[in-house]
């Protein structure tokens, strides 16, 4: 992260997961990191740090409490960065919309196109109680097929239930 038009870091690029607290063993976040590290080097972000944050979301009622767009009264929001640590966007499975999730960052597959794609978890994409060892996590070739996820709104699960 940098200032605009500056090419010094104020701090290296952090991808931050929340976790429920005491729900992640040291020995499977140190994993963890190095796998979202190895995915995002891939794709050219090789500089990014990964952190496991123990947090708890709760909705308010009153709605967000959101920051000050005033230069006046606030001088400084050109330096703030737009992070959330709300639940993102509801998804499930296309086959199984009874099984939601949902989905963590967004991000461009390649600096020459404009394909966008969102991380989520394996267990969202491949629920325990339809895939009880996750057995296909892995995609070893082009030609295998894609997972088909939806994106969940009012009324968007019109199929049965499991009993």
């Amino acid at each position: 992260m940098a200032n605009k038009g500056e090419e010094k870091l104020l701090c290296p690029f952090l991808l931050s997961v929340g976790v429920t607290p005491r729900s992640l063993a040291y020995d499977d976040a140190v994993a963890a990191a190095n796998s979202i590290k190895t995915i995002l080097a891939v794709h050219g972000l090789s500089e990014v740090e990964v952190a496991f944050v123990e947090m708890v979301n709760k909705l308010s009622v009153g709605g967000p409490k959101l920051m000050s767009l005033d230069p006046i009264a606030d001088p400084v929001p050109e330096y703030r960065k737009h992070f959330s640590s709300t639940l993102g966007l509801s998804i499930a499975p296309k086959d199984m919309p009874w099984f939601e999730g949902t989905g963590a960052i967004y991000f461009r597959l390649s600096s020459k196109t404009n394909d966008i794609t969102l991380l989520t978890y394996a267990h969202v994409v491949h629920p325990p109680p339809a895939f009880p060892n996750n057995a296909g996590m892995t995609r070893t070739s082009n030609s295998q097929d894609s997972e088909h996820m939806i994106a969940l709104g009012h009324g968007a699960t019109t199929g049965p239930s499991p009993a």
